[in-house]
């Protein structure tokens, strides 16, 4: 399944203070990072810990387990065939290593 890639997408906030959850712009992101821009459920600006925060979407369908496998999945990568046919993430891990992390 293929989705249109859309970076500037709208993104979903939720307030740790007050549990308000709102939608936003890029634009607005910009602006919290900055503390131009407050919780519109109780002020609450980003120098605070439990401050709004870009939280997930649950009705992304890419969350839902038995859909999952049918998207595309993309990244970027300096290696021009990444990922190789035979790709090992594990060849360049120590012997001690690879016993740490459960064996072969």
């Amino acid at each position: 399944m293929e989705r249109r890639i859309d970076f500037w997408r709208e993104r979903l906030m939720l307030c740790g203070h007050c549990d308000h959850r709102w939608r936003v712009d890029l634009d607005w992101i910009e602006r919290w990072d900055q503390a131009k821009e407050t919780c519109p459920g109780c002020g609450m600006t980003c120098e605070h810990e439990d401050s709004p925060r870009v939280t997930l979407d649950s009705g992304d369908p890419a969350l839902v387990d038995d859909r999952v496998a049918r998207f595309s999945w993309y990244h970027t990568s300096t290696q021009p065939d990444w990922p190789t046919q035979h790709f090992d993430p594990a060849a360049v891990l120590a012997p001690e290593t690879r016993r740490r992390l459960g064996g072969e």
